[in-house]
């Protein structure tokens, strides 16, 4: 990003100043990505709910478009018009803006991670220390959302989720050390950049298959379904840490969940990658073939293609 700030800078917007330049640039990045991960979430939102109901021989959604598909634009402004309530006995403050950082913690994970060669926020040198520092907000919101809602069920489920997450992250770290070890490198475009067409790290030997598989599982839990949604429990604990919420903080929660979905996706492509040529070779090509990096990040790590 900052390359184009640059370009345009020397370019269409010479007179302006270099900081306005960069933060105008910033601002149209992360509007676009919000944009596209809240379409997204949408998606498979309707694909989760549809599956679900024919594996409990229920119908699931069909009313609202074809096969229920808008189903999710439905919902959002349902839920965009619904009253923001907040309990009495609530911390306020804390309730409020836990969601915010459960959304802010899995959001800024990607600054660092590419959706091509040419696109990325910030092609840190410590990028995936940056991913896995930045997603420990997660624990912080959905703890300050069971506390702050003064309620027993909300509690225990903050308590179990960021036990959860905690627990988890410790093998997904380890597992992400193979990878970086390998490419001798903390940059998520580098350690994608060292693999090759057939070459993945994830078939370099049995010890890289078997971590490719724990960072897999443990990406699977940090997003809280089944079989690992101990932290929501709708049979025991109503939802959970969100028993409370109502309205837009609510869908914030379950933003969180399905962009950790889709950063779980991209991934795995650290322990693979589908893109045979050097990445010097595609810069020097002018390559930019969005479907090569569209995947999790752990599969982008081990080499995996989607």
């Amino acid at each position: 990003m900052q390359a184009l700030a640059d370009r345009l800078a020397d370019g269409a917007l010479a007179g302006w100043p270099a900081v306005l330049v960069s933060a105008v640039v910033i601002s149209l990045y992360a509007l676009l990505v919000f944009t596209f991960f809240s379409v997204t979430a949408g998606v498979l939102s309707w694909v989760e709910r549809r599956v679900a109901a024919r594996m409990q021989s229920r119908i699931g959604p069909n009313r609202v478009g074809p096969q229920g598909f808008l189903q999710w634009l439905a919902d959002g402004l349902k839920t965009f018009l619904k009253e923001d309530l907040v309990p009495d006995g609530a911390d306020a403050l804390l309730f409020r803006a836990a969601p915010y950082f459960v959304f802010t913690g899995t959001f800024l994970t990607l600054v660092a991670l590419p959706f091509s060669s040419h696109v990325i926020a910030a092609d840190l040198n410590v990028g995936l220390l940056y991913v896995m520092a930045i997603t420990s907000l997660v624990v912080v919101g959905l703890l300050m959302a069971g506390w702050a809602s003064n309620n027993k069920w909300s509690i225990i489920g903050g308590m179990r989720s960021a036990a959860q997450i905690v627990s988890y992250e410790i093998p997904a770290a380890l597992a992400l050390l193979v990878p970086v070890m390998l490419a001798g490198s903390l940059s998520t475009q580098q350690i994608i950049a060292r693999q090759g067409a057939i070459d993945w790290f994830v078939f370099h030997d049995p010890f890289t298959f078997v971590s490719f598989w724990i960072f897999l599982i443990s990406a699977t839990a940090e997003g809280n379904r089944a079989p690992f949604d101990i932290p929501e429990a709708e049979s025991e604990l109503v939802s959970g840490y969100n028993t409370e919420y109502s309205g837009m903080r609510f869908l914030f929660f379950f933003f969180a969940e399905w962009e950790t979905y889709s950063s779980s996706a991209r991934s795995p492509r650290l322990h693979s990658s589908a893109d045979g040529r050097s990445r010097s070779f595609r810069r020097e090509a002018g390559s930019t073939d969005f479907s090569k990096y569209w995947c999790s990040f752990p599969n982008r790590s081990f080499g995996c293609s989607c």
